[in-house]
This record gives structure tokens, C-alpha cells and sequence, in this order.
């Protein structure tokens, strides 16, 4: 195993301890801050970013390449809307955004998943759920919304809508962040292909594993993972210590370490 890959791992760990060590400074935060909703939707992407890593680090301990690139194209998605979320409250210092992703992206998810069970009911033979009286059985506070305007409001949380707005924030000098997410972007939809079975990525798989490249590709892989984990834990912080300044001196470390870890970069050859 290169030393790259031990010094991005090493740096992972450590940024992870620092994090931990102020687990209850972080809930505490939390429940004295007037942003709940928007800590509680950060903290919650910041776990699942950290398990999607967790597999792409197992995906490159099997030289699993096509699950490094699906579990990445996830990652990539989970970190925009924590951009989303996390600058939104940046630039507006309200918690309202991220009450109305808790109201609004759990009915529109209710709402696709009633759809998809009546398309099997129809098949089946089975009574089909009407969708209006189960939303609103559910969601009482949607009872005056036509399901035109349910779906309108829940668009603002589609990847395109996220992507258009994080486009336009104003997050330069975060710690390298606007250059970061302006990679990831386009990497999301080469990513794409992984997710949806398309031809371009069995040619990718093939083409980089005959080349005998895999282990470094996964590599990169892990690095952008690390990178985005290490990020919403910087970020989530920054946004915890409105309530607890004495949060501060856990962002200069944080800082500090993201600041190695944005440094090093895995030389392909050398793994």
C-alpha cells in the first residue's frame, strides 16, 4: 500500500478524533442554537458521508472499482446538498431553508414511494392507495397544497436546482471549497453511468483494470472522499460554534488538518 494512501488515511483519522471530541459540545450546540433544523440535517449528512467513505476505503482494500465510482457518485450528491443546506444558512442566517427541506423532501419521498407501490398494486391486482388522502393523512400541514404545488416547492431539493444554487453562492476562501465543488460537479454526471448500468462505465472498469490502474484510481476515489468528509465536518462546526464559541479552537484544528489532507494528492504510478 503506497504512503500516499497512508498519509490521506492518517489525516482522515485524525480529522475524525477532532471531531469526536466534541460530540457532546456539538449536541449541545445544537439544542441551545435557533438553527435546529439546519445542524440536525448537518450533523446527519456529515454520519452518512462518513459510512459512504468507510466503503470506498473497503472498495479499494478489494479493488473494487465499479462500487468505488457508485459510492462515490452518492457521496458526491449527499455533499451538495449539505452545501446546499450548510451556505443557505451562511447567506441567510435562518433555519428556514432547512425546516422546509424536513417538510417538504420527506412528502415529495412519501409521494414517489405511494406511486411506486400503486404502479405494483396495478400490476398485481391490488387496490391502489389514493395519493392525496395518504399525503394528507401523513403531512396535515400539506392539506391546503395541490399535488402540482407539493411537487413545485420539492423541486428546489433536485440535484439540478441544488447545483444552480450552490453555483451562485459566494464561498470563496472556505478552505479551498469553491474550487473543490467546482470538480465536483461535472464529476457527478460522469459518475452517472455507474449508477444507471450504462455502457461507459463497464468500458471504464475495463479500460483501467487492463492498464493495470485500478488501485490508483480507487485511490483518487478515496482522497475526494476524505476531502468531502472532512469538509462537512468543518463546515457543520463552523455553523455549531454560533452557539458555543468555544467551538473555535476545534475549527483551527480542523482547518489545519484539511489543510494537509487538501495538500496531498495520490500519485497514480506509485501505487
Amino acid at each position: 500500500m503506497c504512503n500516499h494512501f497512508e498519509r490521506i488515511k492518517r489525516l482522515d483519522f485524525e480529522i475524525s478524533e477532532v471531531y469526536a471530541s466534541v460530540t457532546v459540545e456539538l449536541s449541545e450546540a445544537m439544542k441551545n442554537s435557533s438553527y435546529k433544523h439546519t445542524l440536525m440535517h448537518l450533523y446527519s449528512l456529515v454520519a452518512s458521508c462518513e459510512s459512504i467513505k468507510s466503503g470506498i476505503e473497503d472498495a479499494f482494500q478489494s479493488s473494487n472499482l465499479y462500487v468505488s465510482k457508485s459510492l462515490l457518485r452518492s457521496l458526491v450528491e449527499h455533499f451538495l446538498r449539505f452545501n446546499y443546506l450548510c451556505f443557505s444558512h451562511v447567506e441567510n442566517k435562518s433555519d428556514s431553508v432547512a425546516k422546509e427541506f424536513s417538510e417538504f423532501c420527506a412528502l415529495k419521498e412519501e409521494m414517489d414511494n405511494i406511486k411506486a407501490n400503486n404502479f405494483k398494486n396495478k400490476i398485481t391486482g391490488a387496490d391502489e392507495i389514493d395519493v392525496n388522502e395518504a399525503i394528507r393523512a401523513k403531512f396535515p400541514n400539506a392539506k391546503n397544497l395541490s399535488n402540482k404545488q407539493i411537487d413545485r416547492v420539492s423541486q428546489k431539493w433536485s440535484y439540478k436546482r441544488i447545483v444552480d444554487h450552490v453555483s451562485n453562492l459566494d464561498i470563496e476562501g472556505s478552505s479551498g471549497m469553491a474550487g473543490f465543488l467546482a470538480t465536483l460537479v461535472p464529476l457527478y454526471s460522469q459518475l452517472s453511468s455507474f449508477i444507471h448500468g450504462g455502457l461507459s462505465a463497464t468500458e471504464y472498469v475495463t479500460s483501467a483494470t487492463n492498464a493495470e490502474h485500478e488501485p490508483a484510481v480507487i485511490g483518487e476515489d478515496y482522497w475526494t472522499a476524505c476531502r468531502i468528509s472532512g469538509f462537512t465536518k468543518v463546515f457543520s462546526t463552523m455553523i455549531a460554534a454560533e452557539s458555543d464559541i468555544n467551538l473555535l479552537p476545534t475549527i483551527l484544528q480542523l482547518n489545519k488538518l484539511m489543510g494537509h489532507l487538501n495538500g496531498e494528492s495520490m500519485d497514480m504510478s506509485s501505487i
